[in-house]
Protein backbone atom coordinates (compact mmCIF):
# COMPACT_ATOMS: atom_id res chain seq x y z
CA UNK A 1 0.00 0.00 0.00
CA UNK A 2 2.77 2.46 1.09
CA UNK A 3 4.48 1.67 -2.11
CA UNK A 4 1.55 3.13 -4.20
CA UNK A 5 0.89 5.97 -1.63
CA UNK A 6 -1.73 4.58 0.49
CA UNK A 7 0.11 4.55 3.60
CA UNK A 8 -2.59 6.43 5.42
CA UNK A 9 -4.68 3.62 4.16
CA UNK A 10 -2.38 0.88 5.11
CA UNK A 11 -2.57 2.45 8.97
CA UNK A 12 -6.18 2.83 9.07
CA UNK A 13 -6.27 -0.43 8.35
CA UNK A 14 -3.72 -2.30 10.01
CA UNK A 15 -4.67 -5.44 12.41
CA UNK A 16 -8.44 -5.07 10.96
CA UNK A 17 -10.30 -8.27 10.98
CA UNK A 18 -9.60 -8.42 6.90
CA UNK A 19 -5.97 -8.13 7.04
CA UNK A 20 -6.08 -10.62 9.62
CA UNK A 21 -8.27 -12.85 7.99
CA UNK A 22 -5.93 -12.45 4.76
CA UNK A 23 -2.75 -13.32 6.77
CA UNK A 24 -4.57 -16.19 7.82
CA UNK A 25 -5.62 -17.11 4.44
CA UNK A 26 -1.67 -16.88 3.43
CA UNK A 27 -0.44 -18.86 6.58
CA UNK A 28 -3.15 -21.66 5.62
CA UNK A 29 -2.66 -22.15 2.07
CA UNK A 30 0.93 -20.39 1.10
CA UNK A 31 3.32 -21.26 3.98
CA UNK A 32 5.03 -24.61 3.46
CA UNK A 33 3.39 -26.97 6.21
CA UNK A 34 4.89 -30.65 7.07
CA UNK A 35 3.67 -33.29 5.65
CA UNK A 36 1.22 -34.81 7.47
CA UNK A 37 0.48 -39.15 8.43
CA UNK A 38 -2.47 -40.72 6.74
CA UNK A 39 -4.86 -40.40 9.78
CA UNK A 40 -6.41 -43.19 11.19
CA UNK A 41 -9.54 -44.84 10.81
CA UNK A 42 -12.21 -43.16 13.45
CA UNK A 43 -13.88 -45.23 16.02
CA UNK A 44 -17.23 -46.09 14.56
CA UNK A 45 -16.58 -46.84 11.16
CA UNK A 46 -16.68 -50.03 9.61
CA UNK A 47 -20.33 -49.68 8.82
CA UNK A 48 -21.59 -48.79 12.12
CA UNK A 49 -24.71 -46.31 11.69
CA UNK A 50 -24.39 -42.72 11.65
CA UNK A 51 -27.60 -41.71 12.75
CA UNK A 52 -28.08 -40.32 16.27
CA UNK A 53 -24.39 -39.72 16.82
CA UNK A 54 -23.59 -36.26 17.98
CA UNK A 55 -20.25 -34.40 17.11
CA UNK A 56 -18.39 -31.41 18.32
CA UNK A 57 -15.87 -29.63 16.47
CA UNK A 58 -13.10 -30.16 17.63
CA UNK A 59 -10.22 -28.26 19.60
CA UNK A 60 -7.98 -26.61 16.50
CA UNK A 61 -8.60 -22.93 16.10
CA UNK A 62 -7.97 -22.76 12.82
CA UNK A 63 -9.99 -25.48 10.97
CA UNK A 64 -13.45 -23.18 10.03
CA UNK A 65 -11.90 -19.88 9.99
CA UNK A 66 -11.85 -18.66 6.65
CA UNK A 67 -14.76 -20.91 5.42
CA UNK A 68 -17.84 -22.80 6.96
CA UNK A 69 -17.30 -20.25 10.39
CA UNK A 70 -20.80 -21.80 11.35
CA UNK A 71 -19.30 -25.14 12.39
CA UNK A 72 -16.77 -23.41 14.78
CA UNK A 73 -17.68 -24.21 18.14
CA UNK A 74 -20.97 -26.11 16.57
CA UNK A 75 -22.65 -29.05 17.67
CA UNK A 76 -23.93 -31.32 15.09
CA UNK A 77 -26.29 -34.62 15.14
CA UNK A 78 -25.82 -36.96 12.59
CA UNK A 79 -29.22 -37.36 11.02
CA UNK A 80 -28.54 -39.73 8.26
CA UNK A 81 -26.94 -41.51 5.92
CA UNK A 82 -27.67 -42.29 2.08
CA UNK A 83 -27.34 -45.51 0.39
CA UNK A 84 -24.35 -43.21 -1.43
CA UNK A 85 -22.40 -42.65 1.59
CA UNK A 86 -23.31 -39.51 2.61
CA UNK A 87 -23.53 -38.16 6.14
CA UNK A 88 -26.29 -35.69 6.76
CA UNK A 89 -26.00 -33.90 10.00
CA UNK A 90 -27.73 -30.25 11.17
CA UNK A 91 -26.09 -27.98 13.48
CA UNK A 92 -27.87 -27.46 16.59
CA UNK A 93 -26.44 -24.39 18.39
CA UNK A 94 -27.25 -21.60 15.61
CA UNK A 95 -30.25 -20.19 16.38
CA UNK A 96 -31.23 -17.23 14.24
CA UNK A 97 -33.50 -14.19 14.10
CA UNK A 98 -36.27 -15.55 12.66
CA UNK A 99 -38.86 -17.04 14.51
CA UNK A 100 -41.92 -19.51 13.77
CA UNK A 101 -44.91 -18.20 15.14
CA UNK A 102 -48.44 -19.64 15.88
CA UNK A 103 -52.15 -17.89 15.76
CA UNK A 104 -52.99 -18.97 19.44
CA UNK A 105 -54.10 -17.18 22.37
CA UNK A 106 -50.65 -16.86 23.61
CA UNK A 107 -48.53 -16.46 20.66
CA UNK A 108 -46.02 -18.89 21.22
CA UNK A 109 -42.80 -18.50 18.90
CA UNK A 110 -39.67 -20.16 18.31
CA UNK A 111 -36.52 -19.06 16.95
CA UNK A 112 -35.05 -21.26 13.57
CA UNK A 113 -31.95 -22.70 14.22
CA UNK A 114 -29.34 -22.54 11.37
CA UNK A 115 -28.89 -26.21 10.59
CA UNK A 116 -26.09 -25.93 7.46
CA UNK A 117 -25.85 -24.15 4.32
CA UNK A 118 -27.64 -27.44 2.45
CA UNK A 119 -31.09 -27.55 2.10
CA UNK A 120 -32.86 -30.97 2.01
CA UNK A 121 -36.03 -30.72 -0.61
CA UNK A 122 -38.97 -33.39 -1.24
CA UNK A 123 -40.33 -34.01 2.11
CA UNK A 124 -36.89 -35.92 3.10
CA UNK A 125 -36.25 -36.55 6.49
CA UNK A 126 -39.72 -35.01 7.54
CA UNK A 127 -38.12 -31.25 6.43
CA UNK A 128 -41.65 -29.15 5.62
CA UNK A 129 -42.70 -26.72 3.08
CA UNK A 130 -40.67 -23.55 4.77
CA UNK A 131 -37.43 -26.16 5.03
CA UNK A 132 -38.01 -26.45 8.28
CA UNK A 133 -36.53 -29.71 10.46
CA UNK A 134 -38.66 -30.39 13.45
CA UNK A 135 -37.02 -31.97 16.61
CA UNK A 136 -38.11 -33.17 19.80
CA UNK A 137 -37.35 -35.61 23.09
CA UNK A 138 -40.39 -36.65 23.84
CA UNK A 139 -40.67 -40.06 22.58
CA UNK A 140 -43.38 -41.72 21.62
CA UNK A 141 -45.61 -38.89 23.70
CA UNK A 142 -45.23 -36.97 21.03
CA UNK A 143 -44.40 -39.52 18.13
CA UNK A 144 -42.33 -39.10 14.80
CA UNK A 145 -39.46 -40.81 13.65
CA UNK A 146 -36.11 -41.66 16.09
CA UNK A 147 -32.94 -40.24 15.13
CA UNK A 148 -30.75 -43.38 16.11
CA UNK A 149 -30.56 -43.55 20.09
CA UNK A 150 -29.68 -40.54 21.21
CA UNK A 151 -32.95 -39.52 22.23
CA UNK A 152 -34.09 -37.39 19.94
CA UNK A 153 -37.02 -37.84 17.28
CA UNK A 154 -38.22 -35.71 14.29
CA UNK A 155 -41.50 -35.12 12.86
CA UNK A 156 -43.83 -33.80 10.69
CA UNK A 157 -44.45 -30.09 11.21
CA UNK A 158 -48.09 -30.88 10.27
CA UNK A 159 -48.51 -33.84 13.17
CA UNK A 160 -46.21 -31.26 15.23
CA UNK A 161 -48.73 -28.47 14.82
CA UNK A 162 -51.77 -30.69 15.55
CA UNK A 163 -50.40 -31.72 19.37
CA UNK A 164 -49.75 -28.49 20.01
CA UNK A 165 -53.13 -26.82 18.84
CA UNK A 166 -54.73 -30.19 20.86
CA UNK A 167 -52.57 -29.31 23.90
CA UNK A 168 -50.58 -32.41 24.40
CA UNK A 169 -47.44 -30.58 23.38
CA UNK A 170 -46.19 -26.67 23.06
CA UNK A 171 -44.10 -25.46 20.59
CA UNK A 172 -40.97 -25.17 22.79
CA UNK A 173 -40.90 -29.13 23.02
CA UNK A 174 -39.75 -28.51 19.24
CA UNK A 175 -36.19 -27.65 17.92
CA UNK A 176 -36.59 -25.83 14.73
CA UNK A 177 -33.83 -26.13 12.35
CA UNK A 178 -33.18 -24.60 8.55
CA UNK A 179 -30.63 -26.46 6.50
CA UNK A 180 -28.26 -29.62 7.08
CA UNK A 181 -24.42 -29.97 6.86
CA UNK A 182 -23.73 -33.15 4.28
CA UNK A 183 -20.41 -35.02 4.14
CA UNK A 184 -18.86 -37.69 2.51
CA UNK A 185 -18.52 -40.89 5.17
CA UNK A 186 -14.79 -41.03 3.74
CA UNK A 187 -14.28 -37.37 4.66
CA UNK A 188 -16.16 -37.48 7.69
CA UNK A 189 -14.10 -40.42 9.49
CA UNK A 190 -10.84 -38.20 8.34
CA UNK A 191 -12.46 -34.98 10.32
CA UNK A 192 -12.83 -37.56 13.47
CA UNK A 193 -9.17 -38.50 12.81
CA UNK A 194 -7.73 -35.58 12.56
CA UNK A 195 -9.79 -33.62 15.85
CA UNK A 196 -11.63 -31.34 13.60
CA UNK A 197 -14.75 -33.05 15.15
CA UNK A 198 -15.31 -35.11 18.25
CA UNK A 199 -18.13 -37.53 19.42
CA UNK A 200 -20.28 -36.25 22.19
CA UNK A 201 -19.98 -38.86 25.30
CA UNK A 202 -23.53 -37.97 26.92
CA UNK A 203 -25.23 -35.74 24.85
CA UNK A 204 -28.71 -36.37 26.04
CA UNK A 205 -27.11 -34.47 29.29
CA UNK A 206 -27.06 -30.86 26.74
CA UNK A 207 -30.75 -31.51 25.11
CA UNK A 208 -32.37 -29.21 27.72
CA UNK A 209 -29.53 -26.60 27.26
CA UNK A 210 -29.78 -26.77 23.27
CA UNK A 211 -34.15 -26.68 23.12
CA UNK A 212 -33.07 -23.29 25.81
CA UNK A 213 -31.60 -21.73 22.35
CA UNK A 214 -35.10 -21.68 20.61
CA UNK A 215 -36.91 -19.53 23.55
CA UNK A 216 -38.05 -16.02 22.77
CA UNK A 217 -40.24 -14.30 24.19
CA UNK A 218 -44.04 -13.91 23.42
CA UNK A 219 -45.49 -12.70 20.22
CA UNK A 220 -47.63 -9.74 19.95
CA UNK A 221 -51.23 -9.06 19.76
CA UNK A 222 -53.17 -11.34 17.45
CA UNK A 223 -52.76 -10.78 13.49
CA UNK A 224 -53.03 -12.37 10.59
CA UNK A 225 -50.08 -14.71 11.03
CA UNK A 226 -51.14 -18.39 10.42
CA UNK A 227 -50.12 -21.45 12.18
CA UNK A 228 -46.29 -22.43 12.04
CA UNK A 229 -45.81 -18.52 9.80
CA UNK A 230 -42.21 -17.58 9.54
CA UNK A 231 -40.77 -14.38 10.25
CA UNK A 232 -37.87 -12.01 11.80
CA UNK A 233 -38.25 -10.61 14.33
CA UNK A 234 -35.48 -8.79 17.08
CA UNK A 235 -34.77 -11.69 19.82
CA UNK A 236 -32.21 -12.14 21.80
CA UNK A 237 -29.84 -14.58 20.62
CA UNK A 238 -26.80 -16.67 21.99
CA UNK A 239 -23.82 -18.21 20.00
CA UNK A 240 -24.14 -21.25 21.35
CA UNK A 241 -20.70 -21.67 22.02
CA UNK A 242 -21.29 -21.99 26.10
CA UNK A 243 -23.27 -25.84 24.94
CA UNK A 244 -19.87 -26.04 22.87
CA UNK A 245 -17.65 -26.20 25.58
CA UNK A 246 -19.83 -28.64 28.07
CA UNK A 247 -20.02 -30.87 24.62
CA UNK A 248 -16.45 -30.16 24.00
CA UNK A 249 -15.59 -31.42 27.42
CA UNK A 250 -17.59 -34.95 27.39
CA UNK A 251 -15.71 -35.55 24.26
CA UNK A 252 -12.30 -35.06 25.90
CA UNK A 253 -13.49 -37.38 28.80
CA UNK A 254 -15.50 -35.13 30.85
CA UNK A 255 -18.24 -38.25 30.91
CA UNK A 256 -21.85 -37.55 33.14
CA UNK A 257 -20.17 -34.02 34.66
CA UNK A 258 -22.09 -32.28 31.49
CA UNK A 259 -21.54 -28.27 32.54
CA UNK A 260 -20.40 -29.02 36.12
CA UNK A 261 -17.11 -30.17 34.19
CA UNK A 262 -13.79 -28.37 34.82
CA UNK A 263 -12.73 -27.72 31.04
CA UNK A 264 -9.69 -28.75 29.40
CA UNK A 265 -7.16 -26.64 27.94
CA UNK A 266 -8.51 -24.93 24.33
CA UNK A 267 -6.31 -23.32 22.46
CA UNK A 268 -6.64 -19.81 21.99
CA UNK A 269 -8.90 -18.60 18.52
CA UNK A 270 -9.92 -14.94 18.70
CA UNK A 271 -9.52 -14.71 15.08
CA UNK A 272 -11.90 -17.86 14.35
CA UNK A 273 -14.30 -16.59 17.18
CA UNK A 274 -14.13 -12.97 15.47
CA UNK A 275 -15.19 -14.80 12.36
CA UNK A 276 -17.73 -16.70 13.70
CA UNK A 277 -19.46 -13.56 15.59
CA UNK A 278 -19.35 -11.78 12.35
CA UNK A 279 -21.16 -14.87 10.15
CA UNK A 280 -23.68 -14.93 12.60
CA UNK A 281 -24.33 -11.15 12.34
CA UNK A 282 -24.81 -11.16 8.84
CA UNK A 283 -26.54 -14.68 8.59
CA UNK A 284 -28.55 -15.05 11.46
CA UNK A 285 -29.35 -12.15 12.15
CA UNK A 286 -27.06 -11.36 15.56
CA UNK A 287 -25.89 -7.72 16.53
CA UNK A 288 -22.47 -6.94 15.09
CA UNK A 289 -19.72 -7.05 18.00
CA UNK A 290 -18.44 -3.95 19.33
CA UNK A 291 -15.07 -4.53 17.58
CA UNK A 292 -16.05 -5.93 14.43
CA UNK A 293 -18.16 -2.65 13.52
CA UNK A 294 -15.38 -0.43 13.87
Amino acid sequence: MRAIGKGEEADRTRGNLEDRMLAEWVRQHLVPRPALAEPARAEGGDGEALAGRVLCSGRGADTYTLESQFLHKSLLLLLHETEQGLAVAAVLNRPTANVVQFNLPDRPRRAIGFGGEARVRGGSLDVDGNGLLWLHTRGEALGGTPVGECGVWRIKSSDAAARIKDGDASLSDFLLLSGVVGWERADLEARLARGELEQVASPALLWPQIWALGEVSPGGEAGSAGAGSVEAAPVELSDGTAIWYAALQQGAGGGDEGFGASLGAVPPSALADEALQVWLHFFAGHPMPEAAAE
